[in-house]
């Protein structure tokens, strides 16, 4: 009799399709014998597949008997079956995943990391010892998908190290890294890990640029991660210019282009000699002059890298001659005349004049050195020959030049300066007090003016102010102190600057409230004496103590009460 057939359970496909057949090796000896165990084939079998340990036995057995582990005990026993009753038990170390083929060979379905380990198959026959049979199954798990981590996506070359980490951490796998789909290449600053996780490249180069991927694999599974970009900023190399003539024949446009290596994108400017121009790749001057003959630098920035290079070349701006052309007329130097060119506000214009005896030819302006760029406060002629700026502003100051031009020749003038003013604004006065008492102070005026370097002049009730030793001016005469006040001190005050005033009035209260003290005390004095006079008059053989008789008296009275008593 043989052990029943096993139907495949649902999820399951037939034996011949799906099962994962582990060729189990088997070492046989008496039991009194030392147990050898020989490994199985294949020994290795991802979590969640079926397999199947064969039983290598071809005697007639009496009794199968499966074991987890390689000892026969008991409570080890996975399933044993019995040919002449057809009974079979379950041990306590069936998990209700294995079966027993027809064969007497034991199938593990859907296997775990725990039913990795040793198996042993006991087989009691009809003739002749036991036997006994064990091997290995070897569980391993299937591998996630990969991915990369990096200390530095952009770091900079020759600089910065840059470490890369393949995630996630699993036992019994090894890591492999790619770059650009190749092996890494014999490389002294590329460094790996014990476990080659990890790959640190020392001093990065712009040649370790490119796409990163870790494979990583078990005996029963493999998986490969995502490329990682890793981007190296470099240079900028030194730059290069085309077209690399270095000769421009007078008239025709300047074309220049300059280019360089870099990572991040670079920064370009341009210079001729040495006054800057331009902020791009592409330099273009129209209708080159000779004037525009000189040393012709392109400076490239890569500001990620904080490095810069340059490089320079010298351009000839020359007549250019035709076979059969006639000499061409001699330019003779130009002059500049101007409607002003010293002390212009800010509000005003000015108009400058080419002045040259030729005829027929092309006029450019020029300020400080460069090509006149125009603005809608600027306006030539018709022919170029003068120039209106209007209104004038400060940054229009320095030097101004007019080139003449032919096919053959230029000339530029000699350099006329202008000089711009900013129109000043009117000040104003701040006092510390505008109504005081006489004899009190001190009082402060300050002329305010958003102005410097400019002079300042104070005038009292129109009249320029004389200073006496009660009134002091600051080191620039932007504050006046009157300590202490008088009489005389009231009225309007005024600060003037060099370039017109605004007058700013005290209040002339220090006066009035002078005036009114003294007003007062003459009335109470007054009605004294009249009060008394009265009461004499009703009582004239009656003297109080203290009067003075106007008659015996010798006493005078006082300067500021004789006049309202009538005494002379």
């Amino acid at each position: 009799m043989e052990p029943p057939s096993v139907t495949p359970s649902k999820g399951h496909s037939s034996w011949q399709g799906t099962l994962l057949t582990v060729s189990l090796l088997l070492s046989w000896s008496p039991p009194t014998a030392a147990q050898l165990t020989l490994e199985s084939m294949p020994r290795a079998v991802a979590e969640g597949q079926d397999v199947l340990l064969l039983n290598p036995s071809r005697a007639v057995a009496l009794v199968y008997s499966w074991y987890k582990g390689d000892s026969i005990e008991p409570k080890d026993l996975i399933v044993s079956y019995v040919l002449d009753t057809g009974e079979t038990t379950h041990g306590p170390a069936h998990t209700g995943r294995e079966a027993l083929s027809a064969r007497g060979s034991l199938i593990l379905h859907n296997v775990t990391l725990a039913d990795a380990g040793t198996y042993t198959l006991h087989v009691r026959r009809t003739k002749g010892a036991p036997k006994k049979w064990t091997g290995q199954i070897h569980v391993f798990r299937k591998l996630p998908k990969p991915s990369i981590k990096s200390s530095s996506s952009n770091p900079v070359g020759d600089k910065d190290s840059v470490t890369l980490l393949c995630e996630p951490e699993t036992q019994n796998t090894t890591s492999q890294w790619l770059i650009n789909s190749q092996s890494l290449p014999d490389n002294s600053r590329l460094e790996l890990s014990m476990d080659n996780r990890t790959l640190t490249i020392h001093t990065v180069t712009r040649n370790e640029s490119g796409l990163y991927n870790c494979r990583t694999r078990n005996p029963v599974s493999s998986s490969h991660s995502d490329s990682f970009s890793l981007k190296v900023l470099y240079g900028p190399d030194t730059p290069t210019i085309s077209p690399s003539a270095e000769h421009s024949s007078l008239g025709n446009n300047i074309n220049l282009t300059c280019q360089a290596v870099s990572n991040s994108c670079a920064q370009y400017s341009w210079f001729i000699n040495e006054t800057s121009r331009q902020s791009t790749e592409q330099l273009f001057i129209p209708d080159s002059t000779v004037g525009d003959s000189g040393n012709y630098i392109c400076r490239v920035h890569n500001p990620a890298t904080a490095l810069s290079r340059t490089t320079a070349k010298t351009i000839t701006v020359s007549v250019k001659w035709l076979p059969g052309m006639a000499s061409p007329k001699c330019l003779t130097k130009p002059s500049i005349r101007a409607s002003n060119t010293t002390g212009i506000k800010t509000t005003g214009a000015v108009v400058f004049t080419c002045l040259t005896k030729h005829n027929g030819i092309s006029i450019s302006w020029f300020h400080d050195g460069e090509r006149l760029q125009l603005t809608e406060r600027m306006e030539l002629s018709q022919d170029n020959s003068s120039l209106t700026i209007n209104p004038v502003r400060v940054e229009d100051a320095g030097n101004y030049q007019c080139e003449v031009s032919n096919p053959g020749s230029a000339n530029r003038s000699d350099s006329l300066t202008l000089t711009v003013e900013e129109s000043l604004t009117k000040p104003s006065i701040k006092a510390s007090n505008t109504t005081i008492t006489e004899n009190m102070g001190p009082v402060v005026f300050t002329c305010l003016t958003k102005h410097s370097g400019i002079s300042i002049s104070w005038f009292h009730d129109g009249e320029r102010l004389r200073l006496t030793e009660r009134m002091k001016l600051s080191q620039d005469n932007s504050s006046l102190t009157i300590n202490p006040v008088r009489m005389e001190d009231a009225g309007n005050y005024q600060c003037d600057r060099s370039e017109g005033g605004l007058v700013v009035s005290a209040e002339t209260i220090p006066r009035l409230v002078i005036a009114a003290l003294v007003i007062v005390l003459l009335v109470v004095t007054l009605g004294y004496f009249l009060f008394r006079a009265r009461t004499r008059r009703f009582l004239p053989h009656k003297v109080f103590p203290g009067d003075c008789v106007l008659s015996l008296c010798n006493h005078r009275l006082s300067p500021v009460m004789a006049p309202f008593l009538g005494e002379q």
